[in-house]
């Protein structure tokens, strides 16, 4: 499932168009590279300075003032350039709302690092319209990676610091299929996602296209027969997230396991399943050829590394 056919992508969209609200304008000014910074191109313009300071070839204060446009700044604002930062931070009666709005549209680096945009800009611009757009942007840039997490998520641990009630239920769906993961041990963003929002539909989303165990932190009675089905029917790729419970549970077909279901299905999500010999077993009888590619280059090196870690617990004889 796309990530805009979730049902609160489709609330959320709904919303937007009832409320008059409006992305930002994205800036579209030519970026030129500058590669010998101590030879002047003819013709420099901002976008020249932009790639200096984007490869450290200069610092923002060696920027002439005439070349420090609101299209510079579009294009050159992002957290990791402190000084550009302070600068902006500095002058508020020209980087206005719509600045920010713009900069969201323009430069996806406004919503990484922990100065994002929303860590500093002006607690006033910080409202529903204004994460709206950060979520639409990114979406934009979770749909470009093929639907898979990014790291597009410090805008909105800021705002949760921040201004935490402009934060509805829709925005944390969106915000657990987008970058929720389980690293560590730790669910960061489940960590911060109110209780009244951890629904069947919050913890569906948690778990499409997951590669980590966030299932380990779902509460059993989301966990029915129906929603580990359902999971399996979007994808069976989602069995990655899938808790060691979750995988010995029956599908109810044909006395499968979803752990079976998922390797019938595809073969090569062997290696996303833990081992046991039950497992070895079952996938062998299926893909028995050691001379099949799935064989050789899926399974024989991870079985290979799951007999030698099975071998060196196994008590010794004396």
């Amino acid at each position: 499932m796309k990530i805009t056919e979730l049902p609160a992508y489709e609330r959320f969209e709904e919303m937007f168009e009832q409320k008059g609200y409006s992305q930002g304008i994205e800036d579209d000014m030519p970026i030129y590279c500058w590669d010998d910074i101590h030879h002047i191109p003819e013709n420099l313009t901002p976008g020249h300075y932009v790639n200096a300071c984007s490869y450290d070839k200069i610092k923002f204060k060696d920027v002439p003032e005439e070349y420090r446009t609101r299209g510079f700044f579009l294009h050159a604002l992002a957290g990791v350039y402190k000084d550009i930062v302070e600068y902006v931070k500095a002058n508020p009666d020209v980087f206005d709302r719509q600045f920010f709005k713009d900069h969201i549209a323009t430069n996806y680096y406004g919503l990484m690092f922990e100065l994002n945009d929303f860590e500093y800009m002006p607690l006033e611009f910080i409202d529903e319209e204004m994460v709206v757009c950060a979520m639409l942007e990114t979406v934009n840039v979770c749909m470009f990676y093929g639907g898979a997490r990014n790291n597009c998520e410090d805008w909105f641990y800021s705002v949760y610091r921040r201004k935490p009630e402009v934060l509805t239920e829709e925005l944390y769906i969106l915000g657990a299929r987008c970058f929720a993961e389980k690293l560590n041990g730790e669910n960061r963003f489940l960590a911060i996602t109110p209780e009244e929002y951890r629904t069947p539909e919050f913890y569906f989303a948690l778990c499409l296209g997951n590669n980590t165990p966030v299932m380990e932190d779902i509460p059993e009675s989301v966990l029915t027969d129906e929603f580990l089905r359902e999971l399996l029917r979007d994808s069976t790729e989602n069995i990655r997230c899938f808790s060691e419970a979750a995988l010995e549970r029956e599908t109810s077909i044909a006395d499968l396991k979803f752990w079976q279901a998922a390797i019938l299905d595809d073969g090569y999500l062997i290696r996303d399943i833990p081992l046991n010999d039950e497992r070895v077993e079952y996938f062998l009888s299926i893909y028995t050829s050691e001379d099949s590619h799935l064989y050789k280059y899926v399974f024989k090196e991870y079985y290979e590394r799951y007999l030698r870690k099975k071998n060196s617990i196994e008590p010794k004889n004396d």
